[in-house]
């Protein structure tokens, strides 16, 4: 009887050291899952900014694309989608702000409402010629006198 119960409790005990295993296996695989993603937000995070500066600084879409491949090793269509959506929508997106905050006198939180409330970031993408307009030009096309 002794040696049963023995038997049963080794049994009962290897169970439970697979389970919490297998637990703890899981719980690795999911934190290892999310330093994975966070890593890869972070880095589309550093390249987005990335181009954001390089086309503050050139507007030389040869030397941003070549940038974008020495340092960042981003080839080809993956550059070009970048440099478009950084001039389309992105950079005349932080000019509307800058000017909304120097030239109207909005604080931060009140910029992401006008562009959020005004649909900028989405007409900017579906209107093509809005992202060539100066900041204040954009500002009246949004009110509507730019019309």
């Amino acid at each position: 009887m002794t040696n049963a119960r023995n038997e049963g409790g080794s049994t009962v005990s290897r169970i439970l050291m697979r389970s919490f295993e297998v637990v703890r296996q899981c719980g690795r695989d999911y934190i290892d899952e999310r330093e994975r993603n966070a890593a890869f937000e972070q880095y589309c995070s550093d390249v987005e900014a990335a181009v954001g500066s390089l086309a503050d600084v050139t507007n030389d879409r040869a030397v941003i694309i070549r940038v974008l491949r020495e340092y960042w090793h981003i080839e080809g269509d993956d550059a070009e989608g970048l440099l478009h959506e950084e001039m389309r929508i992105r950079a005349p997106l932080r000019r509307l702000g800058r000017f909304l905050v120097e030239k109207r006198n909005y604080l931060p939180v009140g910029v992401e409402r006008y562009l959020d409330d005004n649909r900028v970031k989405s007409r900017l993408r579906h209107e093509s010629k809005l992202s060539t307009l100066t900041a204040e030009q954009l500002y009246r096309e949004i009110e509507g006198h730019g019309r």
